[in-house]
Protein backbone atom coordinates (compact mmCIF):
# COMPACT_ATOMS: atom_id res chain seq x y z
CA UNK A 1 0.00 0.00 0.00
CA UNK A 2 2.81 2.55 0.55
CA UNK A 3 5.44 1.00 -1.82
CA UNK A 4 8.06 0.98 1.52
CA UNK A 5 10.61 -1.70 1.30
CA UNK A 6 10.40 -3.93 4.39
CA UNK A 7 13.83 -4.92 6.05
CA UNK A 8 13.54 -7.32 9.35
CA UNK A 9 17.05 -5.61 10.44
CA UNK A 10 15.38 -2.10 10.58
CA UNK A 11 11.62 -2.26 10.14
CA UNK A 12 10.06 -0.69 14.14
CA UNK A 13 7.02 -1.13 13.03
CA UNK A 14 4.77 -4.46 13.47
CA UNK A 15 2.73 -5.49 10.04
CA UNK A 16 -0.62 -7.32 9.63
CA UNK A 17 -1.29 -9.73 7.10
CA UNK A 18 -4.20 -9.70 5.40
CA UNK A 19 -6.87 -13.07 5.45
CA UNK A 20 -7.75 -12.67 1.96
CA UNK A 21 -4.72 -11.94 -0.18
CA UNK A 22 -2.20 -13.01 2.52
CA UNK A 23 -0.19 -9.34 1.22
CA UNK A 24 1.53 -7.35 4.69
CA UNK A 25 0.57 -3.59 5.63
CA UNK A 26 1.95 -1.69 7.96
CA UNK A 27 -0.18 -0.87 10.78
CA UNK A 28 0.10 2.73 10.28
CA UNK A 29 -1.70 2.96 6.53
CA UNK A 30 -4.66 1.12 8.00
CA UNK A 31 -4.39 4.39 10.41
CA UNK A 32 -4.27 1.99 13.81
CA UNK A 33 -0.75 4.36 14.57
CA UNK A 34 1.40 7.63 13.52
CA UNK A 35 3.95 6.21 11.21
CA UNK A 36 7.08 5.97 13.13
CA UNK A 37 9.63 8.57 12.28
CA UNK A 38 11.88 6.90 9.78
CA UNK A 39 15.50 9.14 11.01
CA UNK A 40 14.94 7.23 14.64
CA UNK A 41 18.02 4.75 15.07
CA UNK A 42 17.59 1.13 14.39
CA UNK A 43 18.51 -1.14 17.78
CA UNK A 44 21.64 -2.54 17.19
CA UNK A 45 22.44 -5.63 16.58
CA UNK A 46 23.78 -8.52 19.16
CA UNK A 47 27.47 -9.05 19.14
CA UNK A 48 28.25 -12.55 17.14
CA UNK A 49 27.71 -15.43 19.94
CA UNK A 50 25.35 -13.52 22.07
CA UNK A 51 21.46 -14.64 22.52
CA UNK A 52 19.25 -12.56 20.14
CA UNK A 53 17.44 -9.61 21.20
CA UNK A 54 13.56 -9.54 22.26
CA UNK A 55 12.89 -7.31 19.25
CA UNK A 56 14.92 -9.33 16.69
CA UNK A 57 13.22 -12.43 17.78
CA UNK A 58 9.50 -10.23 17.28
CA UNK A 59 10.65 -9.14 13.87
CA UNK A 60 11.82 -12.87 13.06
CA UNK A 61 8.29 -14.10 14.25
CA UNK A 62 6.20 -11.53 12.08
CA UNK A 63 6.76 -13.85 8.53
CA UNK A 64 5.33 -17.25 11.01
CA UNK A 65 2.42 -15.06 12.11
CA UNK A 66 -0.52 -17.36 11.12
CA UNK A 67 -3.41 -15.17 12.80
CA UNK A 68 -2.72 -11.52 10.68
CA UNK A 69 -2.72 -10.29 14.58
CA UNK A 70 -0.44 -7.35 14.93
CA UNK A 71 1.01 -5.89 18.74
CA UNK A 72 2.44 -3.21 20.08
CA UNK A 73 6.47 -4.21 19.59
CA UNK A 74 9.46 -3.86 22.05
CA UNK A 75 10.61 -0.73 20.17
CA UNK A 76 8.78 1.58 22.39
CA UNK A 77 5.92 2.07 19.71
CA UNK A 78 2.64 2.85 21.64
CA UNK A 79 -0.26 0.47 21.44
CA UNK A 80 -1.90 0.78 18.17
CA UNK A 81 -5.61 2.21 17.82
CA UNK A 82 -7.13 -1.48 17.52
CA UNK A 83 -4.88 -4.63 19.33
CA UNK A 84 -3.97 -7.65 18.03
CA UNK A 85 -6.52 -9.16 21.41
CA UNK A 86 -9.00 -7.16 19.85
CA UNK A 87 -9.39 -9.35 16.51
CA UNK A 88 -9.53 -12.28 15.15
CA UNK A 89 -8.58 -11.75 10.91
CA UNK A 90 -8.04 -8.80 9.01
CA UNK A 91 -9.26 -7.97 5.77
CA UNK A 92 -7.64 -5.36 3.86
CA UNK A 93 -10.21 -2.44 1.69
CA UNK A 94 -8.81 -3.96 -1.79
CA UNK A 95 -10.24 -7.37 -0.58
CA UNK A 96 -13.27 -5.75 0.77
CA UNK A 97 -14.13 -3.71 -1.79
CA UNK A 98 -13.81 -7.12 -3.94
CA UNK A 99 -16.14 -9.02 -1.47
CA UNK A 100 -20.13 -7.65 -1.61
CA UNK A 101 -20.57 -9.96 1.38
CA UNK A 102 -18.25 -8.29 3.68
CA UNK A 103 -18.67 -5.11 2.47
CA UNK A 104 -21.90 -5.17 3.60
CA UNK A 105 -20.86 -5.17 7.47
CA UNK A 106 -18.01 -3.16 8.05
CA UNK A 107 -18.35 -0.86 10.84
CA UNK A 108 -21.08 -3.47 12.68
CA UNK A 109 -20.34 -4.97 15.84
CA UNK A 110 -18.19 -7.38 15.43
CA UNK A 111 -16.61 -6.17 12.14
CA UNK A 112 -14.08 -3.07 13.45
CA UNK A 113 -13.48 -0.39 11.51
CA UNK A 114 -10.87 2.77 11.62
CA UNK A 115 -13.61 5.83 10.63
CA UNK A 116 -13.35 9.50 11.56
CA UNK A 117 -15.95 12.04 11.75
CA UNK A 118 -13.82 14.79 9.09
CA UNK A 119 -10.75 15.19 7.18
CA UNK A 120 -9.58 17.59 10.25
CA UNK A 121 -10.41 14.78 13.08
CA UNK A 122 -8.80 11.96 14.39
CA UNK A 123 -8.80 8.48 13.47
CA UNK A 124 -11.46 6.01 15.71
CA UNK A 125 -12.16 2.47 15.68
CA UNK A 126 -16.34 1.24 15.02
CA UNK A 127 -17.90 -1.68 15.45
CA UNK A 128 -16.26 -2.89 18.43
CA UNK A 129 -18.65 -5.48 20.66
CA UNK A 130 -19.56 -4.32 24.02
CA UNK A 131 -21.42 -6.48 27.00
CA UNK A 132 -24.47 -5.06 25.22
CA UNK A 133 -24.01 -6.94 22.18
CA UNK A 134 -24.58 -10.59 23.57
CA UNK A 135 -26.09 -11.66 20.16
CA UNK A 136 -22.16 -11.24 18.39
CA UNK A 137 -20.05 -11.71 21.18
CA UNK A 138 -21.69 -15.43 21.99
CA UNK A 139 -22.23 -16.99 18.61
CA UNK A 140 -22.87 -20.21 20.31
CA UNK A 141 -26.01 -18.50 22.45
CA UNK A 142 -27.04 -16.82 19.09
CA UNK A 143 -27.08 -19.94 17.36
CA UNK A 144 -29.40 -21.74 19.83
CA UNK A 145 -31.73 -18.49 19.54
CA UNK A 146 -32.09 -18.80 15.97
CA UNK A 147 -32.78 -22.45 15.92
CA UNK A 148 -35.35 -22.51 18.07
CA UNK A 149 -37.14 -19.14 16.13
CA UNK A 150 -36.35 -21.77 13.12
CA UNK A 151 -38.29 -24.33 14.08
CA UNK A 152 -40.96 -22.29 15.47
CA UNK A 153 -41.50 -20.44 11.99
CA UNK A 154 -41.18 -23.85 10.35
CA UNK A 155 -43.90 -25.57 12.27
CA UNK A 156 -46.60 -21.94 11.80
CA UNK A 157 -46.16 -22.32 8.48
CA UNK A 158 -46.57 -26.18 8.36
CA UNK A 159 -50.00 -25.72 10.46
CA UNK A 160 -51.13 -22.59 7.89
CA UNK A 161 -50.46 -24.59 5.08
CA UNK A 162 -51.00 -28.55 5.65
CA UNK A 163 -48.06 -29.65 4.06
CA UNK A 164 -44.28 -29.56 4.90
CA UNK A 165 -43.18 -29.48 1.71
CA UNK A 166 -44.06 -25.90 1.26
CA UNK A 167 -41.92 -24.55 4.42
CA UNK A 168 -39.93 -22.03 4.07
CA UNK A 169 -36.83 -22.31 5.77
CA UNK A 170 -35.18 -18.42 7.48
CA UNK A 171 -32.36 -19.42 5.09
CA UNK A 172 -33.99 -17.12 2.58
CA UNK A 173 -34.09 -14.07 5.90
CA UNK A 174 -31.15 -12.53 5.74
CA UNK A 175 -29.86 -11.57 9.08
CA UNK A 176 -26.48 -9.85 7.96
CA UNK A 177 -26.57 -6.19 9.73
CA UNK A 178 -25.62 -3.44 6.76
CA UNK A 179 -23.22 -0.73 7.72
CA UNK A 180 -24.20 3.20 6.93
CA UNK A 181 -21.01 3.91 6.70
CA UNK A 182 -19.77 5.14 3.01
CA UNK A 183 -16.81 2.25 2.64
CA UNK A 184 -14.93 3.78 -0.49
CA UNK A 185 -14.40 7.19 1.11
CA UNK A 186 -10.70 6.83 2.13
CA UNK A 187 -10.84 10.20 3.91
CA UNK A 188 -13.51 9.10 6.45
CA UNK A 189 -12.90 5.23 6.35
CA UNK A 190 -9.68 3.25 6.14
CA UNK A 191 -12.02 0.38 4.24
CA UNK A 192 -10.19 -2.74 5.85
CA UNK A 193 -12.14 -4.34 8.20
CA UNK A 194 -11.13 -6.07 11.58
CA UNK A 195 -13.14 -9.09 12.05
CA UNK A 196 -13.29 -10.08 15.97
CA UNK A 197 -13.20 -13.99 16.83
CA UNK A 198 -15.95 -16.21 15.99
CA UNK A 199 -16.59 -14.64 13.21
CA UNK A 200 -17.26 -17.37 11.03
CA UNK A 201 -20.23 -18.65 13.30
CA UNK A 202 -21.77 -15.17 13.00
CA UNK A 203 -22.03 -15.03 9.15
CA UNK A 204 -24.99 -15.10 8.04
CA UNK A 205 -25.61 -17.97 5.46
CA UNK A 206 -29.14 -16.57 3.65
CA UNK A 207 -29.74 -17.44 0.10
CA UNK A 208 -29.26 -13.58 -0.87
CA UNK A 209 -25.37 -13.27 0.77
CA UNK A 210 -24.66 -17.10 -0.31
CA UNK A 211 -25.16 -15.52 -3.93
CA UNK A 212 -22.08 -13.02 -3.51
Amino acid sequence: RCGRPYDAKTEREPMIQCLSCEDWFHESCCMLRTRPDDETSPEPEPEPGTAASEAEVERAGIAETDDAASEASSSGLPPPLITASEYESFVCRTCVSRIPALKLIVGTLGAIAVVRDSPEASWRKLGVPDDDAAAVSNPAKRAAGEEEGEKVIKRARADSSGASSSTTTTATICRAPQTELDVDDPALCSGDVFLTDGFRERWCRCDSVRSF
